[in-house]
């Protein structure tokens, strides 16, 4: 496992080190802040509403109507961003020759694959974590339901880890970090 840990945090200084991971997550949180933006602004009309007319008595659930629909939103924009992260991971290091090298040092397969796959996965991770802000501020302001947004993220970081892998083996296939993404987002989309 520490052969695992090294090659992750080679991973992630070359992540962090580029404005990859920058421009990535900036495109990310723009995407899901100005979702969560429309959703709750119609949250707030139709309570709004409801509020204007004392004879409906229509139960509007904050977990239902913003959170569940959050969640969706976060996992199709995922969907777009992960192959773009996962494209570098094995075809760079067969781009620049290096791949031949890692497989001749005294580390096992698994361990590399186990490394990158950690990587990505810290990386995305501090994406959606950085994510949760929107339901933190409803946690504040509102009084949703803890339970289904802790269980909605964990269900998108299992689905975060499913695309991962999926982004690996396309990386694994060419030298070609283009190629690499759009097989891993049709893997994906599949």
């Amino acid at each position: 496992m520490k052969n695992s840990w090294i090659i992750a945090k080679k991973d992630l200084s070359s992540f962090f080190n580029s404005p990859v991971f920058y421009s990535l997550t900036s495109v990310f949180l723009i995407l899901n802040g100005f979702i969560f933006f429309n959703i709750l602004t119609f949250f707030s009309l139709q309570s709004f509403q409801v509020q204007q007319r004392p004879g409906a008595n229509i139960g509007l659930n904050l977990n239902e109507m913003v959170i569940e629909p959050s969640f969706q939103n976060m996992a199709v924009i995922l969907l777009l961003i992960i192959p773009l992260v996962t494209m570098r991971s094995f075809a760079e290091e067969k781009k620049s020759k290096t791949f031949a090298l890692l497989l001749s040092s005294p580390i096992h397969l698994r361990e590399i694959i186990v490394g990158k796959f950690l990587a990505c996965m810290i990386v995305l991770g501090l994406m959606v974590l950085l994510s949760a802000y929107s339901t933190g501020y409803l946690v504040l302001v509102g009084q949703p339901e803890i339970g289904p947004i802790l269980t909605g993220y964990l269900g998108i970081l299992l689905m975060t880890g499913c695309y991962v892998s999926m982004g690996l083996f396309a990386s694994s296939l060419t030298d070609n970090q283009i190629i690499a993404a759009v097989i891993s987002f049709g893997l994906a989309l599949f």
